[in-house]
């Protein structure tokens, strides 16, 4: 073992699974609000450097970035003599001379006779050894068993080497105080008449009849069909044949300016301003002004039908009565769903902003390399992304980048916190999670052991991290609870 890279027979670990499916790193929207403390949990310190001692070897261990850890191995005359007594026995069973059978020279013969190929042999047992004692004296395992371990000579002097070696660990995982998380008091929206006759609205379009316009220009409340494109991307649709409703609650700003007035077969130029319908307490990021390319392919008048029992039945209730109660039932279910996913996504932003630690790169990378794969097997999406310019490039990498990191910390945050809180994680549980992404495709019925192990691996991501956030919410809620005990 004397070229570098080269890594040691040693035994491994097995990879922790990835979580696949990370929040993106871009501000909440909606009520919650996630209030932290002022300043970030400092990153965990561990000293610069640690010695280890044993009658086998002298090890000065030194953590660096990305979890490398990098040992300075000194043997002691102990391991020294163990690698010369296996370095013949391996060299001695491969010999063979005149009166002798294979395997059974004298060991003084073959050392006189074979006396460089034992000490080329030593080197390399001397290496494997010193590596193993060295992990067995400072129990820090290899990350996984994919890990490689960087191996090189400090000093090549027979009767006293030292052996550098270097290999990527687990991290350090900060201690995570949930009662730290601040519980937002917003609680999920409450269905009124608004949202339902908005609700009811959109149910009767379902059935509506469209009437085309060929007679005048477009007006308030019509609809149009359109195909959208970027100046900068042409032949790239933003919309293909896209209904829009032509007011103010249903259509950007701009958009409406373009199009009153104006009719089918019609192309027209303009200029996309988010900013124009950014809401108060939204973020600017990203709502940069694009010329567009707008072609109105229609435009119809909605002949709706009228909203009675007949109706009803049509859409699967007996009375509108009950329709109405089937709906806001609905609504409100889904506004639920949509509370207990911001108050999840700010648990999120408070594990990511206030526990940073030194993360391995190979997991970055492996989890980069993956969301890549899947992105680039939707066709629609590569063929745009390699129309992309190389700043847009370069910003889809920075974005992947800091997802991956993110799936990456948050598997290790909410896998520590499950561990230390004692939470059960069953198998009953990561099978129905991956049967529920499996099922997403379809409805298929899926057998346990016909699961893709990558699906439940992600799974199982899942399952960890939603009892981590239960936890840090439920612990959180008794903390505002329970009064502070005085001094």
């Amino acid at each position: 073992m004397t070229e570098k890279n080269k890594s040691p027979k040693v035994p491994r670990k097995k990879t922790p699974p990835k979580e696949s499916s990370p929040p993106k790193k871009t501000p909440l929207k909606g009520k919650t609000k996630v209030e932290t403390k002022p300043e970030a949990t400092p990153r965990p310190e561990t000293p610069a450097l640690e010695t280890f001692q044993n009658d086998e070897v002298a090890v000065v261990l030194e953590r660096k970035s990305s979890c490398i850890v990098s040992l300075e191995t000194t043997p002691t005359e102990i391991l020294l003599k163990k690698a010369e007594d296996l370095a013949l026995k391996k060299v001695r069973k491969d010999i063979s001379l005149p009166g002798f059978r294979k395997g059974k020279v004298p060991k003084q013969m073959v050392e006189k006779k074979y006396g460089h190929a034992i000490q080329e042999q030593a080197k390399t047992e001397a290496a494997e050894l010193a590596f193993r004692a060295s992990m067995q004296l400072i129990k820090i395992p290899l990350l996984n068993d994919q890990s490689k371990v960087s191996f090189s000579l400090k000093s090549s002097d027979p009767a006293s080497p030292v052996f550098l070696f270097s290999y990527e660990t687990d991290p350090i995982i900060p201690k995570v105080d949930a009662t730290a998380f601040q519980v937002s008091e917003e609680k999920p929206q409450e269905i009124g008449e608004k949202e339902l006759e908005e609700a009811i609205k959109q149910m009767r379009f379902f059935y509506a009849k469209w009437n085309p316009v060929i007679d005048r220009g477009i007006q308030e409340n019509d609809f149009i069909i359109i195909d959208l494109e970027t100046a900068d991307n042409p032949g790239e649709k933003v919309f293909a044949d896209t209904r829009f409703e032509v007011s103010d609650t249903h259509m950007a700003g701009w958009m409406k300016k373009l199009v009153l007035g104006k009719k089918a077969g019609d192309v027209l130029k303009g200029v996309s301003d988010p900013k124009e319908d950014k809401k108060e307490g939204e973020e600017s990021e990203s709502m940069e002004k694009k010329d567009v390319v707008l072609t109105i392919k229609k435009v119809e008048e909605a002949d709706l039908p009228p909203f009675d029992d007949a109706f009803a039945k049509k859409a699967g209730a007996e009375t509108v009565d009950k329709l109405k109660d089937y709906l806001k039932n609905l609504l409100q279910q889904k506004a639920v769903e949509k509370h207990d996913q911001e108050q999840r996504e700010a648990i999120n932003r408070f594990l990511l902003d206030q526990y940073p630690f030194d993360m391995p790169q190979s997991l970055i990378e492996a989890e980069k390399n993956h969301r890549k794969k899947q992105i680039l097997q939707d066709q629609t999406r590569s063929k745009q992304i390699e129309n992309f310019s190389a700043e847009e490039k370069k910003a889809m990498d920075l974005e992947i980048t800091s997802q991956s990191e993110e799936a990456v910390r948050l598997f290790y945050l909410s896998r520590a916190i499950v561990r230390d809180s004692g939470i059960q994680v069953t198998k009953a549980e990561v099978e129905q999670e991956a049967k529920r992404t499996l099922q997403t495709f379809g409805p298929v019925r899926v057998n346990a052991q016909d699961i893709p192990q990558e699906v439940f691996a992600l799974a199982l991501s899942k399952v960890i991290l939603r009892k981590a956030q239960d936890c840090i919410q439920s612990s959180a809620t008794q903390a505002k609870k329970t009064p502070a005990a005085k001094v």
